[in-house]
């Protein structure tokens, strides 16, 4: 039974968009690992900050006790 042009556009489109979605999955695990390495860098230098401004500020507050 031959295939209507319709059913066969139909398809196509089908395929392209299976194709799209795993072209953008397989991108997404490529640069999921660098996106996850950004966002711990971020963090940590965050931390740090937050860290070092909380022995700044008791620091200060001993100094202002002696």
């Amino acid at each position: 039974m031959p295939i209507s042009h319709d059913h066969h556009h139909q398809y196509k489109i089908q395929n392209l968009f299976k194709f799209f979605v795993h072209y953008m999955a397989i991108i997404q695990l490529l640069l999921w690992p660098s996106s996850l390495i950004i966002f711990t860098s971020a963090q940590r230098i965050l931390n740090d900050y937050l860290i070092v401004n909380l022995i700044m500020k008791s620091y200060e507050y001993w100094i202002s006790l002696t």
